[in-house]
């Protein structure tokens, strides 16, 4: 094989590890039996901080019961968990991230009581204090959130809801937030069961987009008290542009054909 056949080969294989996702976080909270404090956990993905938030005593705030993230049931207060990962991160490293979370909740038609994911600048560990909050270091740019009735909501800010809808499963699901903070004005998507939302309400596309970009730091998580149900995951990682899919489709056949003809 002479030198062209194998750089070109190599550049190929080049370009399809290029495209692979990187996971920057990811938790499922392991298996052990019993109750302890999710601030102060180590993730099993980890950029090199732990989970931070608010927890007070025994069943309060937020813990890991059983190998899953639960806001105790004893708490009287909201509050929100998460991991810092520094100041004008996702300025520094613009990419495309997923922030996704599998999540299990009891189905109650009379509870308006949810369990929310989102990026924020700042993860409070105080009481009273979620994604929520507008004009706070803590408020959500985007987050998304299902209550126990079955109602799913997206907003790109505190208050700002972009999506909005009745009727889903809440028993087990898995929601995701996209943000691509590789484009001069970022762009928000969001998924439920890997299903696209729209929110923009036009007939062309289904992304938000953001006219002045939000200041990022940390992602998390954010529920209020009383809420019944547990958080199995969270992953925070980068995702291919989608041109690149293209890229790695192409570099599979080329790597194909090189094999092919030197038989």
């Amino acid at each position: 094989m002479n030198f062209p056949t194998l750089a070109t080969i190599a550049l190929s294989l080049g370009m399809i590890s290029s495209a692979t996702a990187t996971v920057i976080v990811f938790d499922d909270f392991g298996s052990a039996a019993g109750s302890s404090d999710l601030p102060g956990r180590t993730p099993v993905v980890t950029p090199g901080n732990n989970w931070t938030g608010y927890t007070s005593g025994s069943n309060v705030g937020w813990k890991v019961i059983d190998g899953d993230a639960v806001f105790g049931t004893s708490s009287t207060v909201n509050g929100m968990a998460g991991i810092e990962l520094g100041s004008d991160y996702f300025v520094n490293n613009p990419a495309i991230y997923s922030l996704k979370s599998t999540i299990s909740m009891t189905p109650d038609g009379g509870s308006d009581l949810w369990y929310g994911i989102g990026y924020s600048n700042f993860i409070s560990t105080g009481q009273n204090r979620g994604f929520y909050a507008v004009g706070e270091a803590n408020e959500g740019k985007p987050w998304m959130f299902m209550r126990q009735n079955g109602e799913l909501n997206v907003r790109v800010a505190g208050a700002t809801t972009v999506y909005s809808d009745t009727g889903y499963d809440v028993s087990n699901f898995e929601i995701e937030l996209v943000l691509d903070t590789s484009v001069a004005n970022w762009t928000v998507d969001a998924y439920i069961n890997g299903a696209q939302l729209d929110l923009n309400g036009v007939s062309i596309g289904m992304s938000y987009t953001y006219v002045n970009n939000p200041t990022l730091a940390a992602i998390g998580l954010s529920a209020p008290d009383g809420v019944v149900g547990s958080v199995e995951s969270i992953t925070l990682q980068t995702i291919p542009e989608p041109h690149t899919y293209a890229l790695i489709l192409g570099a599979a056949c080329l790597i194909g054909l090189i094999a092919r003809r030197r038989r």
